[in-house]
């Protein structure tokens, strides 16, 4: 979990670990998914759990190759899916102003602007989705 890696690209450098580690995206203060193409890891994103019936969604990391194919699509439709079997209700997340792809995704998908959560300096957009509850016959 700590350094999750990509290929031969590390998806969240050590300068940045330090000062946010992910030692706790597991058991019951978060999960992290590796997406894998065949044997290949191509992407990773966790979910933090920040409070009652909300998480956000961090680490997420698509590689290069791999962009441009759905994966950061089902990556985020599937860390929405997990959260809202664990009872999660809302997801929020933070994007850099770098990022405009990934933050054109996230609002395709439905995250909307919010009053700010966080003062990182790398927080230059902060989104949030309300999520549907699972079904009760566990189907996506």
């Amino acid at each position: 979990i700590a350094s999750c890696l990509v290929g031969s690209e590390m998806c969240i450098r050590d300068r940045e670990m330090e000062s946010d580690p992910s030692d706790d995206l597991r058991d019951d203060t978060g999960f992290l998914l590796v997406v894998r193409d065949g044997a290949q890891a191509v992407g990773c994103g966790g979910v933090r759990f920040v409070g009652p019936g909300a998480g956000e969604i961090t680490r997420v990391y698509i590689a290069p190759a791999a962009r441009g194919r759905g994966v950061g699509r089902s990556l985020i439709r599937e860390l929405e899916s997990m959260s809202a079997e664990r009872g999660l209700h809302t997801l929020r997340l933070t994007v850099r102003r770098d990022l405009a792809e990934a933050h054109r995704l996230y609002q395709r998908l439905g995250y909307e602007p919010v009053a700010p959560f966080s003062d990182s300096p790398y927080a230059h957009h902060q989104l949030a989705k309300k999520l549907d509850a699972p079904s009760p016959s566990g189907d996506r």
